[in-house]
Formats: structure tokens, C-alpha cells, sequence
């Protein structure tokens, strides 16, 4: 969870460009999101989760999910940490965050509406790739939400003669190649798509 604000009360002030403007709560995980914004990563991920498509500053609208890392602002909090330990302020840890599986679940359901926007749908794809290399518990938690099958169906079902269909299915490939099988998961998984391609 993000850092309350307890230390103004020993008289430490905060920047106002340290805290979210979510919550309004000092950030720990900031990331920056297509309108050029910085948030901590839980309140944005929590923020898009609920079906929230839009910018909570700007209201521009979100045409891409992607996060990315904003490390100037954090490692200048992390000087200012350093700089308050005498009162009492402890360093945010420098360890990546786990995903939200909420977030994943809203992502995957992103990616496999053929009815969604072309662009949304690669951007939620790429999104998940950068969690997916984050760390290995990121990708535990993507896999145990059938993103292996939503996946797949997007490379090899989801295709037609135009260029998106193409690069969403290099996108979804590409994230599938993060993952481990084992032999009876790569059976299974090849006999689903055997089985699908019956039925066409």
C-alpha cells in the first residue's frame, strides 16, 4: 500500500509532486500512464481495474494501459527518504510490486473482446508482457487467470487477412514465450489447439 501521510505530523513535509493524485498518498511505485501522468501503481492499476478508461487528472480518455516506470520521481523520493530519517521516515523498499490479479483479469478481458478498439487490445497485450517480465510471481499470477488459453486463441484463432490481426497474435506469442511449460501443460495446450482447429 502506498506511504500514509504521518510524517507531517512530526513536521516533515511532503512534496506535492511525491503524492498521487489518487489518493493523495506518497507514491511508491510510480509509473506514468499515456497522458504523461504519474501515480502509484496500485491506485492506477485499482483505478483502470474498476472499468475506469479515463485519465484521473486530465479525463483525457486511457488509448493505451501501458505503465511505465517513472524512475527520476522515485529515486528523488527515495533522496528525500534518505534526507528525513531523522524523523522517523523509512525507505520505500526497491522491490518490484505484484500485480493486481483484478488488474489482469480487466487486461485479459481487454484482450480477448474482439469487440474492443484494435489499439486497446494491443496495448493491453503489451501491458501484460510487461508484467509478465517483471518477475516470475507476476507471471504465477497472469497464468492462473487461463491467460495461456486466452493467449493462444488470439494467435492462432483470431487472425484474418489485415496487419492487426497479425500483431496481435506476434504480441500474444511473444508473451506466451515468457512462460514454462511443462511436457503435460505443452501437451495439453497443443491438443486444445487440435482440437479447436476441428471445429473450423
Amino acid at each position: 500500500m502506498p506511504v500514509s501521510l504521518e510524517p507531517l505530523d512530526v513536521g516533515v513535509q511532503i512534496p506535492y509532486h511525491f503524492c498521487c493524485s489518487i489518493l493523495l498518498e506518497l507514491m511508491r511505485y510510480p509509473m506514468t500512464v499515456c497522458t504523461c501522468q504519474t501515480y502509484d501503481q496500485t491506485n492506477i492499476e485499482s483505478w483502470m481495474a474498476t472499468k475506469n478508461t479515463t485519465c484521473p487528472v486530465t479525463r483525457s480518455s486511457l488509448m493505451d494501459f501501458t505503465l511505465i516506470p517513472n524512475p527520476t520521481i522515485r529515486r528523488l523520493i527515495q533522496e528525500w527518504y534518505v534526507a528525513n530519517r531523522s524523523f522517523g521516515v523509512e525507505r520505500i523498499p526497491t522491490s518490484k510490486q505484484l500485480t493486481d490479479p483484478t488488474m489482469v483479469r480487466y487486461l485479459l478481458n481487454q484482450v480477448s473482446s474482439r469487440s474492443a478498439p484494435f489499439g486497446l487490445r494491443l496495448s493491453a497485450l503489451r501491458r501484460l508482457r510487461g508484467l509478465a517480465c517483471d518477475s516470475n510471481k507476476n507471471r504465477s499470477i497472469i497464468a492462473a487467470n487461463n491467460a495461456c488459453e486466452i493467449l493462444l486463441a488470439i494467435a492462432f484463432f483470431d487472425l484474418d487477412s489485415n496487419s492487426n490481426s497479425s500483431e496481435l497474435s506476434h504480441e500474444s506469442l511473444a508473451i506466451l514465450s515468457l512462460f514454462f511449460f511443462s511436457p503435460s501443460q505443452s501437451v495439453s495446450l497443443w491438443q486444445s489447439i487440435l482440437t479447436e482447429l476441428d471445429t473450423l
